[in-house]
């Protein structure tokens, strides 16, 4: 997917030229800064007591699952096989 797909999916809120970025990264700094700091620290705390047990869970059950596949010899076998494909 290109950034315009990207943007216009919501998966991020500007699409900025390349020479604008730190420009733009600024400007949005700026503007939170503005923020009252209370709420904006509350409404931090919030956001990760609401996601940070969803995201160890995560991360979790990714290790689990790397070390199921890691212990069943398959992702050896298939980056053996690239590697020799990439050297002869």
């Amino acid at each position: 997917m290109d950034g315009r797909e990207c943007h216009a999916l919501g998966l991020f809120h500007a699409l900025v030229a390349r020479d604008q970025v730190m420009p733009h990264a600024i400007e949005r700094a700026r503007a939170l800064g503005k923020k009252p700091p209370n709420a904006m620290r509350l409404t931090k705390q919030r956001f990760r007591e609401v996601t940070q047990s969803a995201f160890d869970a995560t991360f979790e059950a990714g290790a689990r699952l790397q070390a199921e596949a890691y212990a069943s010899g398959e992702p050896q076998t298939a980056m053996a096989a690239f590697m020799a494909k990439r050297k002869g």
